[in-house]
């Protein structure tokens, strides 16, 4: 990443949190659309900041719980 940025990863910060499942969700996760299922998801995210304090990259996912 530094190469790209000219600035190196300094740290990352990770967030877990649950919620309901919306139809995006469902869909994402390949299940009915029409009827989600009414268990919560767990959404992970993580952020890639440089030197800078810039946001680099991120990624999130989603699983049933």
């Amino acid at each position: 990443m530094a190469q790209i940025t000219g600035k190196p990863i300094t740290h990352r910060i990770d967030t877990v949190a649950a919620r309901l499942l919306t139809p995006e969700d469902a869909e994402l996760l390949e299940l009915d659309t029409a009827k989600p299922p009414r268990e919560p998801v767990i959404v992970t995210m993580a952020k890639f900041v440089n030197s800078a304090g810039d946001l680099v990259e991120y990624g999130a996912t989603e699983a049933r719980v």
